[in-house]
């Protein structure tokens, strides 16, 4: 299900931007998965870019906050 992005929800959501080096390591390693499983590059993808997703909404996920 995708957002509105002119909700209220949308108003606190971190911006998500990759940089010019990680857009180029995505490009390539979708490239050697897809030339033997182009699918599959692209599930790699979509994947790799919900993932990032996750971490800009919770950048704390993983962190040991109890010390």
């Amino acid at each position: 299900m995708k957002s509105n992005p002119h909700s209220k929800e949308a108003e606190f959501m971190p911006k998500l931007r990759y940089s010019a080096e990680s857009k180029d390591d995505l490009k390539n390693i979708t490239r050697f998965i897809a030339n033997d499983k182009p699918v599959a590059a692209r599930q790699w993808v979509a994947k790799s870019r919900e993932k990032c997703r996750t971490v800009a909404l919770h950048p704390d996920i993983g962190r040991d906050t109890f010390r």
